[in-house]
């Protein structure tokens, strides 16, 4: 199940240890909309070894701005407390971004 982060302490907390993707959305983008399958389908096939979660920038502007994310959807993947890939937008290709970046992330190659 994709967690709703609900505040700044948590997610810091959160994206310390593992490899952990991170949707920043916002509810009336559509492009978030069309991101949602690709991030299910990621935690799905990766389950137990990534935690994918979803911030709502608009309720977590700190976060938003801690991570400079000027644009929805932005898909952050952080491995061990470290941003490793960084997709910016929705396209067939940024989805396939994603799921390479976590493959190298789970093995390892950050």
């Amino acid at each position: 199940m994709i967690r709703e982060i609900s505040g700044f302490d948590e997610f810091m907390s959160l994206i310390r240890d593992g490899v952990v993707v991170a949707d920043f959305y916002t509810t009336w983008c559509l492009p978030c909309k069309l991101m949602e399958p690709v991030l299910e389908e990621v935690e799905s096939r990766f389950r137990g070894r990534v935690t994918v979660v979803r911030v709502d920038c608009e309720k977590n502007m700190d976060l938003a701005s801690r991570f400079s994310v000027m644009s929805v959807p932005t898909v952050i993947v952080f491995s061990g407390g470290r941003e490793v890939r960084r997709v910016v937008g929705f396209s067939t290709r940024a989805a396939d971004e994603i799921v390479r970046a976590v493959m190298g992330a789970v093995r390892g190659g950050r």
